[in-house]
């Protein structure tokens, strides 16, 4: 959503059926470093879903992240967690502050290699929560981010709670910024906190 010649909205549901092609979706300058120094180690092609424009760093330059498991836990959370990739990773930071003036602690895990990823450790960091809510620019319930975590818990013969946001099964031919998508789409900070409280049975802030 970085603009018409970057308004790829497919590739990850694409990118994840195909054979022997790792997938990386860094959300900040930091982890892309991180992610292409591993790359330069694994003899295999490499998909790298970058963003058309500087993004500030969400990661500490010192931060230790060890990028074979896939994912970051960014924050801890009582019942509700948000999983997301790429970009979104900034917009659900903002919402995790707005929740906590609230008393909401609500978690945050930024998926940054969908493919491959320690599938056993994000299953032991999601699993203690009650309801997921995941967020990414691509088409939800077609083999994107939501999908790969409900096969996570299905192939552990678990169940998941989980809220999938993104783009539905049509495209968008409206103009505007990357705003006035999200709020089409019912991915701007507003919805998703709608989609908070829904899940933990709170009164949903007006408009």
């Amino acid at each position: 959503m970085s603009g018409p010649t970057h308004h790829c909205v497919e590739d990850l549901s694409i990118i994840r059926t195909l054979p022997n092609l790792d997938l990386y979706s860094p959300s900040d300058p930091v982890l892309a470093t991180h992610l292409v120094d591993h790359a330069l180690t694994v003899s295999r092609p490499k998909y790298f879903r970058l963003e058309s424009k500087p993004l500030l760093s969400l990661y500490d330059k010192d931060v230790r992240v060890d990028v074979r498991f896939g994912f970051f836990e960014l924050f801890k959370g009582d019942d509700i967690c948000l999983v997301s990739t790429g970009f979104p990773i900034h917009r659900c930071v903002e919402i995790k502050k707005q929740l906590d003036k609230r008393g909401i602690k609500v978690g945050l895990v930024d998926v940054f290699a969908l493919k491959p990823m320690d599938e056993g450790a994000l299953f032991d960091v999601l699993s203690p929560y009650r309801h997921l809510i995941s967020v990414e620019e691509s088409f939800i319930r077609r083999g994107g981010l939501d999908a790969l975590i409900l096969s996570i818990f299905n192939d552990r013969d678990r169940s998941a709670s989980l809220t999938p946001l993104g783009l539905k099964d049509a495209y968008l031919f409206e103009n505007g910024n990357r705003d006035v998508m999200y709020e089409r789409l019912g991915m701007d900070n507003a919805s998703i906190i709608n989609s908070i409280e829904r899940a933990i049975g709170v009164r949903a802030t007006p408009g």
